[in-house]
């Protein structure tokens, strides 16, 4: 690795297909300055015994596949204002979800210090186009927006109209 100016490289991307070998690539990539490191794990339950490792971003294929997966079936389940994408977080405690608001979208305009959401639903960023808001009170989003939900809600939320109490 030395060989090929990893030193000099803005990335390494660690994807064989053996986790040792992989997680002996990234720490090695790191003590080399490597400023961006991404490392394949195929074995999760491994996962917490490296949490402390400077492996950088770490992704696993059967966890992509399964967020792709549920994405597709809510999707498919609910065609307008489905999650664009959902991501199992706390060790699957805990999902963020991003949704497209489009007209379907109840409480567009609406502060969110008037919305009734349900317990444990937090709306945590708002995008238009390149710009993000961290949301308070009296942030409300609009027709076009990205919405990024976070939830440790045990009924499984689809749309974003889901979160509203009824």
């Amino acid at each position: 690795m030395e060989s090929e100016g990893l030193a000099q490289c803005d990335a390494v991307v660690s994807l064989t297909g053996f986790d040792e070998m992989n997680v002996i690539n990234s720490l090695f990539a790191h003590n080399c300055g490597v400023p961006q490191v991404i490392t394949k794990l195929d074995r999760i339950d491994r996962m917490p015994m490296l949490d402390n490792m400077p492996l950088g971003r770490v992704v696993n294929p059967k966890e992509l596949c399964s967020n792709n997966i549920v994405r597709y079936v809510r999707a498919f389940k609910n065609q307008a204002g489905a999650a664009l994408s959902v991501h199992a977080i706390a060790d699957g405690k805990v999902e963020a979800l991003e949704f497209f608001v489009d007209e379907t979208v109840k409480n567009c305009g609406v502060p969110f210090k008037n919305l009734k959401l349900k317990k444990n639903v937090l709306i945590a960023c708002i995008s238009h186009g390149p710009k993000f808001w961290i949301p308070d009170g009296n942030t409300c989003y609009t027709r076009g927006d990205t919405v990024l939900v976070v939830t440790g809600h045990k009924k499984v939320i689809s749309r974003i109209n889901d979160i509203f109490e009824e």
